[in-house]
């Protein structure tokens, strides 16, 4: 997992730029570092840690967790699965996921990730334009840190702000 983050971040940090310097200096993460969300989600690179516009986070998924059919309409949203297992929906079709896999969804791309295993599935996301940070904090805050269920309704209400439609469960 260690040379999968360093990668990425290389990656990240090769295409950002410090909000003042106008460079970014780069930096490391050790595992567990980052922004942290709460239990099992950690923003590990946004614009503001110095990219210029990609989003990389690490989730644990819990056991059982699926998302609701959603639409990122501005950003292509990249998935590798370190470890656990789970379904990816999309185009109709349903693929079946686990430790290795890598999961491409282009904007405008109707999706939904669920867990199927009863341990946890760890992901890296990435996201190619700014903003999903900013839905995953909010959510977060008013949601998911009080153990609140996230409704169609309430995910379309944070998501009008930051080009994020929940479509249906």
């Amino acid at each position: 997992m260690a040379r999968i983050i360093v990668i990425a971040l290389t990656v990240i940090a090769g295409a950002a730029s410090a909000q003042d310097a106008g460079e970014s200096a780069g930096y490391v993460l050790a595992p567990g570092e980052g922004e942290s969300l709460g239990p099992g989600r950690i923003i590990m690179a946004s614009p503001r840690t110095g990219t210029q516009g990609g989003v990389l986070m690490f989730s644990s998924i819990p056991a059982g967790f699926k998302t609701s059919f959603h639409i990122h309409q501005i950003a292509d949203e990249f998935f590798y699965i370190i470890s656990g297992n789970g379904a990816a929906e999309f185009g109709g079709e349903s693929h079946s996921i686990g430790p290795g896999y890598f999961i491409f969804v282009p904007a405008g791309g109707e999706h939904k990730l669920s867990v199927t295993d009863n341990e946890p599935m760890e992901v890296l996301s990435f996201f190619d334009q700014p903003g999903f940070d900013d839905w995953f904090r909010e959510a977060h805050e008013r949601f998911f840190s009080k153990s609140l269920p996230l409704t169609l309704e309430d995910c379309n209400e944070i998501g009008a702000k930051y080009n994020h439609v929940c479509v249906r469960d």
